[in-house]
């Protein structure tokens, strides 16, 4: 592997995604594409040597019905198809402040990410939402001691869910972008968060309470970074935190949510002997962020240091081995 192509694997977020019949999409959640002067041609070239094939670019809300960074989106988006690779958006607030959290404002939202899609018809795949469970994306988490971001993330999803699909039918709806930890402390002094599977539990009560029978998305994405950067892939979060190895805990999270109305749930495992699976078997997951962080001191395109103990080139070689492995195996990342 080429420096530039090991830059690529030391400095970016995976993503995982299902492609069907064909095994995961195994790509990156890169920005630079997007700023880069020449439209990302550089890295979507490192992209194919790696025989990479998707990558998830952030669009911005600023409140407003002016698309943010789209002449960056104008240079990039046909060098992407250029290359053939997958692009896919993850539409949310600029700010945390500026999370759509009355029926208007999520209109709004959702008006924008209309917008968004109508603009660059290549991009397929939308997810809607970054991390709704964790302050620094959405406030307020909390009313009280009871979670808010929940239920006001449901009006969003549902809002989006319905304009996007009349827009076009075709569109791969995708919810969340949940972080993998939260300490579900409304009194925390810092940080105060929800976990994941706290988080889908109470978006399923409000979908319940709001009497919707049609789905809120396709598929459900959620990021599984380590908890220490030097973390085995296997060793995962404690309940109710998620890991790469914790999927299973999504999928129950998913079915005790969500068993029984409009919105599909997760595949599950086999039953031994009796010809059914666990939990739902319609709807897909999405790993739109994780990974293990190298030393880019001295890369081209890298400025400031890494913010955790970085891992050694080989060691986080070996980990993605292992992730890439693992999403192989998970009926739902297929």
């Amino acid at each position: 592997m080429n420096k530039l192509a090991a830059a690529i694997v030391g400095a970016l977020a995976l993503i995982i995604t299902g492609a069907a019949a064909a095994g995961p999409q195994i790509g990156f959640s890169e920005d630079g594409t997007k700023y880069a002067s020449d439209g990302g041609a550089r890295l979507f070239t490192e992209m194919n040597a790696l025989s990479t094939t998707s990558n998830r670019v952030a669009v911005f809300w600023d409140g407003s019905q002016a698309i943010v960074d789209q002449a960056f989106l104008d240079r990039m988006i046909p060098v992407a198809q250029a290359h053939g690779v997958q692009v896919v958006f993850a539409i949310y607030p600029q700010k945390a402040s500026l999370a759509p959290t009355t029926p208007d404002a999520a209109g709004s939202f959702c008006d924008y990410a209309v917008k968004v899609m109508q603009r660059y018809t290549y991009v397929r795949k939308v997810i809607i939402g970054n991390e709704p469970n964790q302050p620094k994306f959405w406030q307020p988490i909390w009313s009280g001691s009871q979670p808010a971001s929940p239920a006001a993330m449901e009006t969003v999803l549902a809002s989006c869910y319905d304009k996007l699909k009349a827009s076009d039918p075709t569109l791969d709806v995708i919810g969340l972008g949940l972080s993998p930890r939260g300490n579900d402390d409304p009194g925390a002094s810092s940080n105060s968060s929800l976990s994941p599977v706290r988080f889908i539990k109470a978006l399923g009560d409000a979908y319940r309470a709001s009497g919707r029978t049609t789905p809120l998305f396709d598929e459900l994405s959620w990021h599984c970074y380590p908890n220490v950067n030097s973390d085995e892939v296997e060793t995962g979060y404690a309940w109710p935190n998620t890991g790469c190895v914790n999927a299973a805990r999504i999928k129950l999270a998913m079915w005790d949510a969500f068993h029984g109305t409009g919105q599909p749930t997760l595949p599950g495992y086999p039953v031994s002997g009796s010809g059914t699976t666990l939990f739902g078997n319609t709807s897909r997951m999405f790993i739109d962020e994780t990974g293990w962080q190298v030393d880019t001191t001295g890369l081209p395109g890298y400025v400031n240091a890494e913010n955790v103990p970085p891992i050694t080139e080989a060691k986080q070689a070996q980990d993605y081995d292992k992730l890439v492995r693992l999403a192989n195996c998970e009926s739902t990342l297929t």
